[in-house]
Parts: C-alpha cells; structure tokens; sequence
C-alpha cells in the first residue's frame, strides 16, 4: 500500500483517540506508523506524526513504558 494510506491511518486513529475509542485506534495507530518507518524512514515528518500520536495514545491508555521508546 502506499505509504499515504498510512499516513491517513494515523490521522484516523487520532481522530478515534480524540473520541475515546482508544481500542479501535490502537491497532491503526501502531501499523501505520510501522509502515511509514518502513517506508519513509524515521526523520520523515510523516512518520514523527504517527510516532508521536502511538506515544500519546500510551500515555492516554497508561502505558508509559510503551510510550517512552516512542520519545
């Protein structure tokens, strides 16, 4: 897939995470930003989005440990 499908992946499960389905955007959160690592590497602003969003999503869920890696 594209890696802008990722991207759009990401913004959709912050858009779940802002409604509190934390458990719907977990799993678009976490593999969108494997793809985009994948595919654009980890300096790609697109990629730090999505690391960003899965590190808050942790932090929201209270799973620091998880979220630490991410910083």
């Amino acid at each position: 897939a594209h890696w802008l499908i990722a991207s759009t992946e990401s913004a959709l499960g912050e858009c779940l995470m802002a409604r509190g389905r934390m458990a719907e955007a977990e799993p678009l959160l976490a593999s969108s930003y494997a793809r985009l690592l994948e595919s654009r590497g980890p300096d790609h602003e697109r990629t730090r989005d999505a690391k960003r969003r899965l590190a808050r999503l942790y932090d929201l869920t209270g799973r620091p440990a998880l979220a630490a890696p991410l910083r």
